[in-house]
């Protein structure tokens, strides 16, 4: 049987994740799950970044895979245009949203 992957399809998934122990830690493990069948993640979303969290250990554990990251909001961001404005707003470094799928 010929599945979407073998198929040359662009299937991929993408983890989220706040930057705390247990969330990262989850993230880690289906990370190394998903790469068991041959699916590894296309990026990391960081969401909740607050000033002062330390995240050195999210970037080392998926140095090998583009990392977004996502500030804390001040405020509730519905929808897709205030989200990718608030991400164009607030960019961690070297990262600009608009317009990216």
């Amino acid at each position: 049987m010929q599945t979407d992957r073998d198929a040359g399809s662009s299937m991929h998934v993408n983890v989220v994740m706040n930057p705390d122990k247990l969330p990262f830690s989850e993230s880690l493990r289906i990370s190394e799950k998903l790469a068991e069948i041959d699916l590894a993640p296309g990026c990391v979303f960081l969401n909740k970044i607050r000033p002062g969290d330390d995240i050195e250990h999210v970037l080392r554990a998926f140095a090998d895979i583009s990392i977004h990251r996502l500030n804390m909001a001040e405020y509730q961001v519905t929808g897709v245009d205030n989200l990718l404005t608030d991400m164009n707003d607030h960019p961690g470094p070297g990262e600009v949203f608009a317009g990216q799928d």
